[in-house]
């Protein structure tokens, strides 16, 4: 029985029948919580008799924390199975991986990724900065990333998904811009919002839930919520469990 879990009724909204979602904030290369979270959402998932699971993670898989590129490695060839019940894993993209995806368009775009704790995950795939002055040849920088990147690596970045939905749970890393419909939503806003969103009072459509934003304890509002407890720099990674109108909380 997993212990340190934290429980709260939600109205108004519901998973889909017959399905337990599991839905988990930032990991920001934290390879050591995203294996104990794993282990935790295994003993949960036990109790799941006659229903579905489903999985999905919020984004920023990399950057700040010790371990971007594996996290990522781990993530694609260790994908978890909940015993033999069907699991559907689901990836979403974070602002993390946009930036990592623009440097390696163009070399232009690193210095504001490395700023924002890129620097970390170059270090992670065993990337050397070719000289002090290594600002002024960033294309020499981009290059030796590009070579170093594996191409799984790269098609898993490619691949992410910048929202999914499950009954009236609207899931995505940032948020949504207000009043504008969910097909007309700017990736950008997606993947990097954080006002209008976070103080909106308006009814999106569907139940939003983000990480994105970092607050101490899972950020409850009537018409989101937010679960990223900056699992880099405080060691709480937080996942949230969605089963018919109720919502549950593991933390490492």
């Amino acid at each position: 029985m997993v212990e340190n879990w934290k429980e709260f009724s939600v109205s108004i909204v519901a998973a889909p029948p017959d399905t337990r979602i599991y839905a988990i904030g930032d990991i920001h290369g934290r390879l050591d919580l995203l294996k104990e979270m794993h282990r935790y959402i295994c003993e949960d998932a036990a109790s799941a008799e006659g229903r579905d699971i489903a999985i999905i993670y919020l984004g920023d898989y990399i950057d700040r924390g010790p371990a971007s590129s594996q996290v990522v490695e781990y993530l694609i060839e260790e994908p978890l199975k909940c015993g033999s019940r069907h699991t559907e894993i689901k990836f979403i993209k974070g602002n993390h991986e946009d930036s990592l995806l623009r440097f390696v368009d163009r070399e232009e775009n690193g210095e504001a990724w490395f700023a924002n704790g890129g620097m970390e995950t170059l270090k992670s795939y065993g990337v050397e900065l070719p000289s002090p002055h290594w600002q002024h040849d960033m294309k020499a920088v981009q290059k030796n990333f590009v070579s170093k990147l594996p191409k799984t690596h790269l098609a898993f970045y490619h691949n992410l998904r910048n929202y999914f939905e499950y009954g009236d749970y609207l899931f995505v890393h940032a948020g949504i811009r207000p009043n504008i419909e969910l097909a007309d939503q700017n990736p950008m806003d997606l993947n990097w919002i954080r006002e209008p969103f976070l103080s909106s009072e308006v009814n999106h459509g569907k139940y939003v839930v983000h990480g994105h934003s970092i607050n101490s304890d899972p950020d409850i509002q009537t018409s989101r919520m937010g679960i990223d407890t900056g699992a880099y720099r405080t060691g709480c990674l937080t996942c949230a469990i969605f089963e018919s109108k109720q919502v549950r909380f593991i933390q490492t």
